[in-house]
């Protein structure tokens, strides 16, 4: 199961993923990240509490990338175990 939460924050709004950010979960995350973006201003995506992940969450969190930048606001990844996992999957961005 995943869950998530939207915070406001100085830097803009943090999205906080717990629980499992694997494909089982995409349409969640998916759903996640969008509210995010519909927030509107800076994303920061907090992955700290994730038990387990998959390329599904590496996928999402490029695409929101790609829409934030249409957008103007910068989305930022925080939490070393995506981006380890990022890393071993080879994504270089």
């Amino acid at each position: 199961m995943l869950e998530y939460e939207l915070e406001n924050e100085k830097e803009g709004v943090r999205l906080l993923l717990t629980g499992d950010g694997s494909i089982e979960n995409g349409e969640k995350l998916k759903e996640a990240f969008q509210t995010a973006l519909d927030r509107g201003g800076n994303i920061i995506v907090d992955t700290s509490g994730l038990e387990s992940m998959d390329l599904c969450l590496v996928q999402t969190y490029i695409a929101a990338g790609k829409e934030a930048e249409d957008r103007g606001v910068h989305l930022e990844l925080r939490g070393k175990n995506v981006q380890d996992y990022m890393q071993r999957v080879g994504y270089q961005g």
